[in-house]
């Protein structure tokens, strides 16, 4: 074996040895330049301030715009200034903000503007436009609530996992992702407001029946404490005065029927109203003129008030009228009232106390529709009257709404008072009934959500009665109550739905009846087949008035078991291409109200237009 060494050589020589590699440094995520961070930081600094201070209040303002008594000037500017300066400070906050502690609060609040926009258009299920009937006659179940936040939660993680966890070379997607996300809720929501304002009905002047002049005309509080000294006919109305919660008040709390009970009553237990909602029911209720929705709102309180034979036969007969509603409701201009009730008052314009004030309450109910469902009841109570309450008419007499409250109190501070010799009285007095949720507990003290009297209709029926009895209990102070006709009923009783087949049951509407010479006398029950198309006979032969028209005959002229057909009309609504149309149902009712069954619907017809124009 050879162990020659010059043939071997050296290790290494003629070996390629390759380089050690140099390792790459991972590059460190700094985030988005402040560049690449202005665009998507301005736009979405402006969606929730837009959604809640702007949008939403301008939606709320043009969907009710017939039952607000201001302008959209005297609000909307102090919300634009708030839009801007929250959006600036939501810009201030996130702007300084750098790598993923950027990433993860830009994705918290663009889950927050988003939801609100999701919130108040899609998850509000049964929210009215107005908080009248907040979110249903009753509290909102516990699952409703706890689904609404697990779809928060929901899309709260799925955006803040995506800025988490998306790759380095997918951000500028997702940045642009964002962006895209942003315009779309403002753009949607821009589009809605265009449409809401260019179909909304603002005119002030009616159509065909003539034109109403620039001065306004309104109905207050004027004469409400003044009586007759022997001639007086009271009509309260309760509003959705329903024969169950009546029934439910007998054995909740039977005390505050103790007028009704012993003051000579008949209680018409198959009673019936000719609409199934405030309007039209309490114009006809007071005109006995009714409507088929051909004509406009107007230009039928204009109908109803200045042709009405019924009034003019009250006018003729020598009785001071009063009419107690609040507008939209009972008129729009109670102009064509000026020349029939003694408590319309013409105005030259009003003012408005806060325009601050307005603007934070027209906030908050935008608020309530875009907070999620278990956080609505921090934004307190907030309603028709809250609003009514910023306008200073300038007009004799303080205007009247159906608040209970206000009456209430304006009873204990104004008893009522005999006018004068050979005074007659007609009172027609219209309150806010069952309508829930209630911004009063029984004792008219306010509440808020999650109060347990809030959706408590008996709490509600307290209020009406108490009102109601302490009229009655100063007129028997009078010695005016025993030649006094009394009527307490309901517009209409309550309803089903506005969108769905109507008729969900049989709407009974509990009517009571004290007529004239009667002082006192246990309460008689009548199932006689009555409704409110009776009611003016019943008052004019109570009061033994001779017309030269002849209204009927009066609720105590029916018997029971009678064989009578009774008119009710209903209408129900639905969109087509975003217009809302009508359809008219016609019913007869051929027998006991209350059975449902005895409910026929006999004609059913399209109106093709927004019957509320």
């Amino acid at each position: 074996m050879s162990n020659n060494v010059e043939n071997e050589k050296p290790m290494g020589e003629g070996v390629e040895i390759p380089a050690p590699e140099k390792k790459k440094k991972k590059k460190k995520y700094k985030g988005f330049t402040l560049k690449q961070r202005l665009a998507p930081t301005i736009l979405l600094s402006l969606v929730a301030p837009l959604t809640v201070l702007v949008f939403g209040p301008l939606e709320v303002y043009y969907n009710n715009v017939a039952e607000f008594s201001f302008a959209l000037s005297d609000f909307i500017s102090w919300n634009v200034l708030f839009c801007v300066v929250s959006a600036a400070v939501i810009c201030g906050i996130l702007l300084p903000l750098r790598r993923r502690v950027f990433d993860i609060v830009y994705a918290v609040v663009a889950w927050l503007s988003v939801m609100l926009f999701v919130q108040g258009n899609y998850l509000n299920f049964g929210l009215n436009s107005l908080e009248g009937d907040g979110l249903g006659s009753a509290p909102t179940p516990v699952w409703v609530k706890l689904l609404n936040v697990l779809i928060w939660l929901a899309v709260g993680a799925a955006l803040i996992l995506a800025v988490v966890l998306v790759k380095r070379k997918h951000r500028e997607i997702l940045r642009l992702g964002f962006c895209i996300l942003m315009i779309t809720v403002i753009g949607m929501q821009a589009l809605t407001c265009g449409v809401v304002l260019l179909t909304a009905d603002t005119e002030d002047a009616p159509v065909g029946i003539g034109d109403v002049p620039d001065k306004e005309y309104i109905l207050t509080y004027e004469n409400m404490d003044r009586v007759g000294d022997t001639h007086n006919v009271i009509y309260f109305v309760i509003d959705r005065f329903d024969w169950e919660y009546y029934e439910a008040a007998r054995e909740h709390c039977p005390e505050i029927f103790y007028h009704v009970d012993d003051g000579g009553f008949t209680y018409f237990n198959d009673a019936t109203s000719l609409y199934p909602r405030t309007f039209p029911s309490i114009p006809y209720m007071f005109s006995g003129v009714e409507t088929d929705f051909s004509m406009s709102r107007t230009d039928y309180f204009a109908k109803a008030y200045t042709e009405s034979p019924f009034l003019k036969e009250m006018k003729n007969a020598g009785y001071s009228i009063n009419f107690y509603s609040d507008n939209y409701y009972g008129y729009d201009n109670a102009y064509f009232l000026k020349d029939t009730v003694s408590n319309s008052s013409g105005n030259e314009g009003y003012s408005i106390d806060s325009r601050l004030g307005l603007s934070a309450d027209m906030m908050r109910l935008s608020l309530y529709r875009y907070l999620p469902t278990v956080a609505k009841g921090a934004v307190g109570n907030i309603s028709t009257p809250s609003f009514e309450k910023h306008v200073i008419y300038n007009a004799t007499g303080e205007k009247y709404t159906t608040d209970m409250r206000d009456l209430y109190n304006y009873l204990g501070e104004n008893p009522l008072r005999i006018s004068g010799d050979g005074e007659k009285t007609f009172s027609f007095i219209h309150l806010s009934g069952t309508h829930v949720p209630l911004p009063y507990d029984q004792n008219f003290n306010p509440i808020g959500e999650g109060h347990p009297e809030r959706n408590d209709k008996m709490s509600a029926m307290k209020q009406s009665f108490k009102i109601i009895n302490r009229y009655l209990d100063m007129m028997k102070e009078l010695g005016i109550y025993d030649d006094a006709t009394v009527i307490i009923t309901g517009d209409h009783a309550s309803i089903g739905s506005d969108d769905k087949e109507p008729l969900m049951w049989a709407y009974v509407t509990p009517l009571f009846v004290k007529p004239a010479g009667t002082a006192e006398g246990a309460l008689t029950v009548s199932s006689a087949p009555v409704y409110h198309g009776d009611l003016f006979a019943t008052i004019v032969k109570s009061e033994g008035i001779d017309t030269d028209v002849d209204f009927g005959r009066s609720v105590f002229e029916f018997s029971e078991g009678e064989d009578r057909v009774r008119p009710f009309y209903f209408q129900r609504y639905d969109k087509v291409d975003g217009k809302v149309n009508y359809e008219q149902f016609v019913y007869e009712i051929r027998g006991a109200a209350s059975v449902y069954e005895n409910w026929v619907r006999t004609e059913r017809y399209y109106l093709g237009k927004n019957i509320y124009d």
